[in-house]
């Protein structure tokens, strides 16, 4: 007799299912306000060059340096603001951290290695 190759439309069953990849929602929010911390640096170098590019001196449609100066304020604050609410939503991150070293686990904090040695 000979043996039938499998068709396309069936699985093979030579090679393993692949498996949907899941991650918890605490776990995939937190990747993504990292992720925010990353982008937040680049977010300001754009807000920070607008002003280059406006018009200047005695163009037509110019902006005084008294409005550029309010501009880079206002970009800066809201800056600092959005820093300060990641912070406070990255917070859970670092006690999880903390909770792991003070039961003992030496790969969350690595300053307990040293301290453990002085002992």
């Amino acid at each position: 007799m000979k043996e039938e190759e499998p068709s396309q439309s069936e699985p093979s069953t030579d090679r393993p299912r692949q498996r949907r990849l899941f991650l918890e929602r605490r776990s995939y929010t937190q990747r993504r306000i990292v992720d925010g911390v990353r982008i937040l640096p680049v977010i300001a170098l754009v807000l920070f060059m607008i002003p280059l590019i406006w018009p200047k001196g005695s163009d037509a449609g110019s902006i005084d340096s008294s409005t550029s100066t309010f501009y880079v304020f206002v970009a800066w604050c809201a800056l600092i603001i959005a820093g300060a609410v990641i912070a406070t939503r990255i917070g859970p991150i670092n006690e999880a951290s903390n909770n792991d070293a003070a039961s003992g686990d030496s790969r969350a904090n690595p300053s307990f290695n040293s301290e453990r040695g002085k002992g």
